[in-house]
This record gives C-alpha cells, sequence and structure tokens, in this order.
C-alpha cells in the first residue's frame, strides 16, 4: 500500500514536470534560488536579480502544483490535494500550464492543459528580519542570552486573477515587481484556477452532481495549501492577506460570506473593482444559466433531453479537452452585448449544507444577515468601469433601456423608468446629462451606457461592500456601571468615534488616471493593476503615474503588512497628519469609509435611511483618490498632466443616489431575480 502511494505521488510529481516544461519562462533570471522543502518535495526556483524595474533582487519559484490534474476523471470534480513526496526534487524555474481559457490571450502566451492548479511563489532575496528572543518569545522569562536571533516570518498575499470566470492567469499580476517594491518584505504568491465551463459548470445538473462553483473551490483549495506551506518559504500563515482585481474580487467577495472565524485562512482582503453582490450570482436552475448550459450541450451534440441525467458528466468527462473548449467559446462569444456573461459562480440550492459548498445563500441575504468575516478591507473602483465592457452601438433611449432590460430581465417597466430618469438622456436633456460627450463614431447614448453600467456592476457593488462594513454590528463593549458617569456623558461624536473603532475597518478608494483615447480618455476597469503593482515596464515612461504606483503601491503593502493602508495605524478617525513614500509623494490620512446610508437589513431589506451627518466632522463617506487629473497615458491625446498622486475626496449626492438605486435592486441580479419584500430570504 505505501509503495503504492509513493508511485502514484512520484508519478503525478512527474507529470507536472513535464507540464511545467512545456511553458515558457519569460522573465530573465541568474542562476537558481534557495530551495525549500514541501511535503510535496524539494523545490528549487530562480534568482531575479536587482534591476531599473526590480529594486531588490528576488527569489521566485514558478509552476509550483497545489493539486493534481483537473483532466481524465478529475474533470468537473472537486480538486483533489497532491499527496505527499517529500524525496523528489523539482527544478521551479518555469510557470506551469494556464488553465484552459475562453480566450486566447493566455494561450497565446502560455501553454495551455488540464494540469493547471499551479501557483509561484516570490520573496526577497534578503528578506531576512532579525527579532530579538526577547520578543521572539513573548509572554516568556528573558533568556540570559538575549542578543541571540531568530528570524520574522513575512507577511503573506494570495493574488487572484479575473477575467469574467471564463479566463485569466495569476500572472496578470506582476507579484515579482510588486514584491521587490516593498519596503516591508512580503511573501507574494499568485496562481491559476479553473475557468470557463471547466470551472463553472452552472446549472441544475451540476448542482444534483455536486460540481458547481470548482474554480471557487480551487481557490480554497490554495488557500489550505498557503496556509501549510508558507512557513517553509518564510511567510507567516496567521498574516494572510487575499488580494483579486474583477472576479477575482468578487470570488474573494464570496470568500468573505462562506468562511467563519475559526475557519477563515486569511485576516485582511483587498478587492479591487469587484465583491460579491457584483453583477449577477444567479441560481443554477435561473432560465438564463440553464439556458445558456442548454447551448454549450447543443455545441457538444448531446441531447439534453433524451440523455439520462446519470449519464452526462461521465460522457462530459471522456470528451477530448478541444472538443469542450470549442462549445465553452462558442457560447461565451454570444453573450458579450449585452454582457450576461455563462459559465459563473451560482447559489449553491440542491445541497447548501454539502461538504465543500461555498455560495450557500444570496450574497445579499449574508450581508443582511451579518454573514461576512470582520476583518479589514480595503476595496474600491476606477471611474469608467463601464468603458471597455460597453458597445458603442448605442444610440437612442430606447436602445440604453433594452440593454438593461435584456442584462436584468426581472426589472419592472418602473424600474427602467426610474433608471433613464437617473441617468438623463443626452439627447433629449441635454442640459441636465453629464453623458453628451462621445468619442467619435460612438453613439450618443454610449457615455450614459458605460456610467450606468459601471455603477450596476462594479462601483456600486464596492460601495456596497463599505456600506455593510461600515455598517456592521460592534463587538458588545464593556457594559457601564451605575457610578460610570463618563459613560452618560459622552457625546455623540465619542460614541459614534468608539463604535467605528470596534467595527471591522474599510479603506475604498477611487482610482482616477485616464487612459485609452479611443474611448475619449477614461480611467478604466483594471487599469489600476500595473500601479498598485509597481510595474515599470508599465509605468516608468509616466512621471506622474510613477508617483501614483509609490502611493498606491506603499499602501497596499502596509495595509498587508498592518492591516491599515496608513504610515501609523491610527484609531482616532479625526487624526489628520501626511507621509512620504519612496519618492516625495505625500499622503494624507486615509480614513475609513463611512457609508452615507443606514438600513438594509434581513428585517429590512432593500429599506436604506441617509445617514445625519454632524456639521462638525468629516464627511462620513470619504475615500482616497489616486492619479487624479493624470493623463499621461493617453498620449498626444492627452494633456501629459501628472496628476495628483493621491487625495481625499467624498462621494457626491448623485453618486449616492445612483448606488442607492442599484442596492434597492441588487435581489434582481440574485438567486431566481425576484424581489425580497419584508422576507429575510429569497427563493432560490
Amino acid at each position: 500500500m505505501a509503495q503504492g502511494k509513493r508511485a502514484r505521488a512520484a508519478e503525478s510529481t512527474a507529470a507536472h514536470v513535464r507540464a511545467a516544461q512545456t511553458a515558457p519562462t519569460p522573465t530573465q533570471h541568474s542562476g537558481p534560488s534557495a530551495t525549500v522543502l514541501l511535503s510535496q518535495g524539494r523545490y528549487t526556483g530562480v534568482l531575479l536579480p536587482a534591476s531599473a524595474a526590480l529594486p531588490r533582487a528576488v527569489e521566485a519559484w514558478r509552476g509550483i502544483a497545489y493539486a493534481q490534474s483537473t483532466g481524465g476523471p478529475n474533470r468537473f470534480r472537486p480538486p483533489v490535494p497532491l499527496e505527499p513526496a517529500a524525496g523528489v526534487h523539482m527544478t521551479a524555474d518555469s510557470f506551469g500550464h494556464v488553465c484552459p481559457q475562453n480566450t486566447s490571450r493566455a494561450a497565446a502566451r502560455f501553454a495551455e492543459g488540464e494540469d493547471c492548479l499551479n501557483l509561484n511563489v516570490y520573496r526577497q532575496v534578503h528578506w531576512q528580519q532579525p527579532v530579538s528572543s526577547e520578543d521572539a518569545n513573548d509572554g516568556a522569562e528573558k533568556k540570559q542570552e538575549t542578543t541571540k536571533t531568530k528570524t520574522a516570518k513575512m507577511p503573506v498575499i494570495i493574488y487572484v486573477h479575473g477575467g469574467a470566470f471564463n479566463s485569466g492567469i495569476g500572472t496578470e499580476r506582476n507579484m515579482a515587481s510588486f514584491v521587490s517594491w516593498a519596503d516591508t518584505p512580503v511573501l507574494g504568491i499568485n496562481f491559476n484556477y479553473r475557468v470557463g465551463a471547466l470551472g463553472f459548470p452552472s446549472c441544475a445538473l451540476a448542482d444534483q452532481e455536486g460540481c458547481l462553483n470548482l474554480g471557487l473551490r480551487d481557490q480554497q483549495l490554495l488557500f489550505d495549501w498557503v496556509r501549510e506551506n508558507a512557513p517553509a518559504f518564510g511567510g507567516d500563515p496567521e498574516r494572510v492577506t487575499v488580494m483579486g482585481l474583477s472576479a477575482g474580487a468578487h470570488s474573494i467577495g464570496y470568500h468573505l460570506q462562506s468562511y467563519t472565524a475559526d475557519t477563515a485562512p486569511f485576516h485582511a482582503a483587498i478587492l479591487e473593482s469587484g465583491g460579491s453582490t457584483a453583477r449577477a450570482t444567479l441560481a443554477p436552475s435561473h432560465p438564463r444559466t440553464e439556458a445558456q448550459w442548454r447551448e454549450f450541450l447543443g455545441a457538444l451534440h448531446i441531447p439534453y433531453d433524451s440523455l439520462p441525467p446519470e449519464q452526462l458528466f461521465p460522457m462530459l468527462r471522456a470528451l477530448p479537452l478541444e472538443v469542450i473548449l470549442g462549445a465553452s467559446r462558442a457560447v461565451f462569444s454570444r453573450y458579450q452585448d449585452p454582457i450576461r456573461w455563462p459559465f459563473q459562480p451560482v447559489v449553491e440550492t440542491a445541497s447548501p449544507q454539502a461538504s465543500g459548498a461555498i455560495l450557500t445563500d444570496l450574497p445579499i441575504n449574508s450581508f443582511r444577515h451579518a454573514n461576512f468575516l470582520p476583518i479589514p478591507i480595503l476595496t474600491g473602483f476606477n471611474t469608467h468601469e463601464g468603458a471597455v465592457f460597453c458597445t458603442p452601438r448605442v444610440s437612442t433611449n430606447d436602445d440604453f433601456v433594452a440593454k438593461f432590460a435584456a442584462m436584468i430581465p426581472a426589472m419592472t417597466q418602473a424600474d427602467l423608468a426610474a433608471l433613464a430618469a437617473l441617468y438623463p438622456d443626452p439627447v433629449t436633456r441635454p442640459r441636465q446629462s453629464p453623458y453628451v460627450d462621445v468619442p467619435r463614431g460612438f453613439g450618443r447614448q454610449w457615455s450614459r451606457y458605460q456610467a450606468a453600467y459601471a455603477h450596476y456592476a462594479y462601483i456600486c457593488p464596492v460601495l456596497q461592500t463599505g456600506h455593510f462594513y461600515s455598517n456592521s454590528a460592534p463587538r458588545p463593549l464593556r457594559p457601564a456601571k451605575e457610578a460610570d458617569t463618563n459613560v452618560h456623558d459622552k457625546s455623540q461624536q465619542q460614541q459614534q468615534q468608539q463604535q467605528q473603532q470596534q467595527q471591522p475597518p474599510v479603506w475604498v478608494y477611487h482610482y482616477a488616471a485616464r487612459a485609452r483615447p479611443e474611448f475619449g480618455g477614461t480611467a478604466n476597469h483594471g487599469d489600476e493593476a500595473p500601479v498598485v503593482a509597481h510595474d515599470m515596464d508599465a509605468v516608468a515612461a509616466f512621471p506622474g503615474l510613477v508617483r501614483t504606483a509609490d502611493a498606491m503601491h506603499s499602501a497596499w503593502v502596509r495595509f498587508i503588512a498592518t492591516g491599515d493602508p496608513n504610515p501609523t495605524p491610527s484609531l482616532d478617525p479625526n487624526h489628520t497628519w501626511s507621509a512620504t513614500t519612496k519618492t516625495t509623494t505625500t499622503i494624507p490620512h486615509w480614513r475609513r469609509f463611512q457609508s452615507p446610508f443606514t438600513g438594509d437589513t434581513a428585517t429590512s431589506p432593500g429599506q436604506l435611511r441617509p445617514k445625519t451627518d454632524d456639521a462638525k466632522g468629516p464627511h462620513p463617506s470619504q475615500i482616497m483618490m489616486f492619479g487624479s487629473g493624470n493623463d499621461e497615458r493617453m498620449g498626444d491625446a492627452g494633456g501629459k498632466r501628472p496628476g495628483v498622486p493621491a487625495k481625499v475626496a467624498s462621494l457626491t449626492e448623485t453618486e449616492t443616489q445612483e448606488c442607492r438605486y442599484w442596492w434597492e435592486r441588487v435581489e434582481l441580479s440574485e438567486g431566481m431575480g425576484q424581489r425580497l419584500g419584508n422576507r429575510s430570504r429569497a427563493r432560490l
């Protein structure tokens, strides 16, 4: 039996070696890294030398498997952990396979394959930080030899990639750059997970089969792998932050509502342009998900109605990968205008308490019932999140309304009329509409369309996360004694401040640097990615953007290291001061976000009330704006203005009303798309 396990482990390891050898190594290196010992083998990576792009040399381990292949009998099944293989020595110098994609961008640069559940690890070469034995043994008696030192473990940052759950690769975020520029050493990790039909087979039969949300299960297995193996690289498993963009941020939003405080493998989260209430999280039996799955099977020439259900997934496992991919890509291509992407995370309704179930309720229900991790959150959005997704062929009000009627079929005529009034028509109401200007050749409704879609899909879901975190019930305060008159004499402002300190902190940003002159100069979905990573290959030519990168990257690293993006964490929300980063960029104090509304709970779903603001205090909805006025990436179409790297801004009254509209209708894009009314749980 033991020999059989060792043989299987060696065979699995050999397969991962072959997979890694087929992938290119795009980054130059100058030799081997240190060797780390894991339960699955010994791994030697590569050394990335210091350069203009990497101010500190970095060790990188590429293509390390965290699960078995997802092909063959493992296709359309939850990920299978690796077996121990401590005697195997692996050379981790090449990226592994990427998971099969519904777009061709990754396939053009990396080898695709179902043996794709692999990760990459990055750390600074000189990362060790001495800690005195007294500090290292907190609460223990002082030892005689206090000069002895041990090495402090690094905080860990895990990047979860985006890609609409249909594409994407871990290396889309330059974690070598992120780690190299960090003033506080961090252990950086990015990884692949299944996408498209192979990762998100969203239908009622998949619910019964127990294979929904496989890509999310891949992510959770990766988190477990990091918790077990981070110490081998010098990482601290008790200080793990997850960071994601777009679908990666949506994923993290789901995980925040899936784990409990006792089970969570991470301790802080960064969500860039996403959250659990972003876009749509439907039931597997929703008419749209069922229709899209039928189309997928039709493209495979599988008779859905006449085939016995128990034969479906065995048949799918036996098909060649290229056949599966062809059908998946064909269906995905049909739902781009307007955006109604197939193969998405769905609510697990058949057996929500089954082992491995992640989405056991509507995301909005989880928020309203306070079922989310009370950990520090940093989240934010870009100004024009909808620009890259919205077709330019939108010319009339009827076109505008029809897009949302198709995206959200549960919207009533009253909902659509309110939508049209909230975003004034630039043709019939040009004086009242801020959407008159459109790029040359675009329909006259395009600016209006992209703004409304940005709010629906990204901006307002980001702020909704901020709303629920900033309004969450605080931990019980110390009971007041009758003689404790100070408690009764506290001002309302002091009581609010004390309550805020006990809520899970949340900080919100707005990225505003403009690019893409073909869209008229917009801050697009994903534009912040190279700035956050301090990726000099992308930003070095733009001095103002480099200073913005200094500000954003430093704030992200501080948040990872301390749970607070400010240089010196302060519990006082009224504390004001500034600090400097790598250059002489001044960063104002980043205040915790406070929602402009209260309400919207399990007992009063969708019922929001404006908060009253203390005239002497700061605006409750302050955020940090990065790159304001910067248009360097527009080239000759812009003014080559460096802008302001970071400044404090406030949500406008218009923005709060736009988000109130979408927050009150969020359940129309969840479950079966039905209004909650006065019920505490929607029908799934």
